[in-house]
């Protein structure tokens, strides 16, 4: 039981995807979920967020060098798309 919790946790640290997590670049205007993989983040530094999101579900944040593109990664795509939806209808 304990290395099948380790397992699950693993996909949330590093610059590593996990092929059910989804994100968004929200800083960028019109972003839509997509599905995470390794080749989407490389060269990312991805950290465990030290709060949930504005939609309440706990994510990361891994943001390219250039300070350009920041992702928010969500464990599922309907988080990602509940928090992209809840950004989107706080926003200006």
């Amino acid at each position: 039981t304990r290395l099948l919790l380790a397992a699950a946790v693993l996909p949330l640290s590093g610059a590593q995807a996990a092929e059910t997590e989804y994100g968004f670049d929200w800083s960028s205007a019109g972003s839509k979920c997509v599905k995470v993989t390794p080749k989407l983040i490389k060269g990312f530094k991805c950290k465990e967020a030290e709060a949930n999101s504005a939609s309440g579900h706990p994510h990361r944040v891994c943001s390219a060098a250039d300070g350009k593109r920041e992702y928010l990664i969500f464990r599922s795509r309907a988080h990602c798309v509940e928090e992209l939806e809840t950004q989107a209808a706080n926003g200006p």
